[in-house]
């Protein structure tokens, strides 16, 4: 048996440096290509593709969705695999935070497991209806 772990394609804000975390962006035109040039190496390499697994982010879903097709494959959208949540540090820049708060934004970007980034829904105590 064979494992590949594929990172999504570039979106809009991987290209701006912008920490994404649970929130989504759509795929520039570069992470079109991307997945495009990716399918065409697979299918050239792989004889078949048995099962595509994909987090349930847009931007994941979009690769999963382009390999699961070009194989005729099943395709299994899995929460374990959705990337971690940033809290109120979604869709900032990572280096107005790396220069503001190095100690947070070091924590933040390291293995470190009980750094609890802020959320101001959890401080505020907001439900996602608001």
């Amino acid at each position: 048996m064979n494992l590949l772990l594929i990172r999504h394609a570039e979106t809009a804000w991987n290209r701006g440096g912008l920490i994404q975390g649970h929130q989504d962006s759509a795929l520039t035109a570069r992470g079109v290509r991307e997945t495009t040039v990716l399918i065409t190496a697979l299918a050239r390499d792989l004889p078949s593709v048995d099962m595509v697994y994909t987090s349930p982010a847009g931007r994941a879903r979009h690769m999963g969705n382009a390999i699961a097709s070009h194989f005729h494959c099943l395709l299994s959208v899995e929460l374990l695999l959705q990337e971690q949540a940033f809290g109120d540090y979604e869709g900032l820049s990572r280096v107005p935070l790396q220069r503001d708060d190095p100690t947070s934004a070091k924590a933040l970007f390291s293995t470190d497991a009980l750094f609890a980034q802020p959320d101001s829904n959890r401080r505020e105590g907001r439900t996602d209806d608001g």
